[in-house]
């Protein structure tokens, strides 16, 4: 990765490694690994959305 990651920065990392992206039957089960993947992060969004309404 060429950029660096900052505190602002939450990444979301879905485990979609044994999908095939050129497979669009898959597109379900992608968006539901992307849900579990921000559910394990939300505490993290909701304190930075915190943060940040607290500054404005």
């Amino acid at each position: 990765m060429d950029s660096v990651i900052n505190n602002d920065d939450i990444y979301i990392y879905p485990e979609l490694a044994d999908i095939n992206p050129m497979n669009f039957d898959e597109v379900n089960r992608c968006v539901e690994e992307g849900r579990k993947a921000t559910l394990k992060v939300i505490d993290d969004i909701n304190r930075k959305i915190a943060e940040f309404q607290a500054k404005s």
